[in-house]
C-alpha cells in the first residue's frame, strides 16, 4: 500500500484526445528519433510534430518515416515523405534530424482506424507554408547571426503582436 495524500477535487481530470479533424495544418517538428523497425532489419525516423494552427495550437501528432526497410516500396515512400518535409522547410541536406526542428511547415492530416488504438491521425503530406522564407544551408554547426527581417518577410505566425498604448 502507498500513501498518496491526493485530492482529485483539486485537479481537473484528464480527457482522452480525439484525433484532429482531417485537413491542412501548420506544424513544426519538436522531437525526432531514429529507431529500429520491429523486425530489427531497418530504421525509421519517428517525428513528434506540434501543431501551430489556431484552435489546435500545442496539440501533437506523430509520423514515422521508413529510412531503411527490407520492403523497397515502404523505404521509397518514407524517403519521399522526408524529402517533402525537407523541401517544405528549405533544408535539403540533413545530417542530423535536429535540423528539422522548429521550422514551420504545412502538413495534411487524415484519420485512420487503428486496430489497437482506434481512430488516429496520419500525416499524408508536407509542403511549404505560403509566404515562408526558405532556410539557408550552413556548413558550420552554428548558423551566422541574422539581420532583422522586415515585418512583411516574417510569416504571420512568427510576428509579434503590437500592443496599442
Amino acid at each position: 500500500m502507498s500513501q498518496l495524500n491526493f485530492n482529485a477535487e483539486e485537479v481537473d481530470p484528464s480527457t482522452p484526445f480525439e484525433p484532429l479533424p482531417a485537413g491542412d495544418y501548420i506544424g513544426q517538428v519538436v522531437g525526432s528519433e531514429l529507431k529500429p523497425t520491429a523486425s530489427g532489419s531497418g530504421e525509421y525516423l519517428k517525428l513528434e510534430i506540434e501543431i501551430l494552427s489556431q484552435g489546435f495550437a500545442g496539440r501533437k501528432v506523430f509520423d514515422q518515416l521508413n529510412i531503411r526497410n527490407e520492403n523497397a516500396e515502404a523505404e521509397r515512400i518514407g524517403r519521399a515523405m522526408l524529402s517533402a518535409l525537407c523541401h517544405s522547410i528549405g533544408i535539403l541536406r540533413v545530417s542530423d534530424s535536429q535540423q528539422l526542428h522548429g521550422k514551420p511547415f504545412s502538413l495534411k492530416l487524415a484519420i485512420k482506424e487503428d486496430a489497437k488504438y482506434g481512430k488516429k491521425n496520419v500525416v499524408k503530406g508536407y509542403k511549404a507554408v505560403s509566404g515562408a522564407v526558405p532556410q539557408p544551408v550552413f556548413s558550420s554547426s552554428a548558423p551566422p547571426a541574422q539581420a532583422a527581417k522586415p515585418a512583411s518577410a516574417v510569416p504571420p505566425w512568427q510576428r509579434q503582436k503590437s500592443v496599442a498604448s
